[in-house]
């Protein structure tokens, strides 16, 4: 048996961090992944603040200042005071950082039309790495995962196989069927997508 139990939870949490370092200051929150160029864009900030900027992760002028809104009370995290950032204006493809007065910097975020890319190559790797009853294979970022046929004698009639729920052995009837579901669907809406050799399957 190989690490594929653990890797595309891994891989998958590895994508949203390779576009970023660790966050300077982590009460400022916002997509690391990155974002679409005309896409809304904002961050949230749990610490007092009053205006914001937005720097190119590699130094030099502002491309766009801000004042933030706020604060508004979140309950769902120890009944914290967040104020809102709104730097949808940034549009320039490349990498740029929030710089919050007296908070710090954000971690690194990437503005790009192709920025949810690698995150679809690795979901998708990851979805064809759990599969059961075949044996399977495949290659993401020059490391093969594999693993042998597994659950091929439990259930009645033909009902076997189908695909881990996560990086474990575990399968759930209703989770799987949501999520073939899923991939179905995708696979109708979008079928060039999925046609291309950067997908982990050999």
């Amino acid at each position: 048996m190989s690490r594929l139990r653990t890797h595309p939870v891994a891989a998958l949490a590895a994508v949203c961090m390779l576009a970023a370092a660790p966050a300077d200051a982590p009460e400022i929150r916002l997509n690391t992944v990155g974002y679409l160029p005309d896409a809304e864009k904002k961050a949230s900030i749990a610490a007092a603040c009053t205006k914001f900027a937005a720097v190119p992760a590699k130094g030099g002028s502002s491309v766009l200042k801000g004042a933030v809104s706020g604060p508004a009370r979140n309950r769902d995290t120890d009944e914290e005071d967040l104020y809102l950032a709104d730097f949808s204006g940034v549009r320039k493809p490349g990498a740029d950082r929030l710089e919050v007065p007296g908070v710090g910097w954000s971690a690194p975020f990437r503005l790009g039309k192709d920025v949810y890319r690698r995150p679809f190559v690795t979901v998708t790797s990851g979805m064809y790495l759990w599969r059961c009853k075949i044996a399977v294979q495949g290659t993401h970022d020059g490391q093969t995962f594999r693993h042998e046929a597994c659950h091929t004698e439990d259930a009645w009639l033909d009902f076997i196989g189908g695909g881990h729920d996560a990086g474990d052995d575990n399968k759930y009837v209703v989770n799987a069927a949501v999520t073939i579901g899923a991939l179905f669907r995708a696979w109708e809406d979008e079928q060039d997508d999925y046609r291309t050799d950067e997908i982990a399957i050999n």
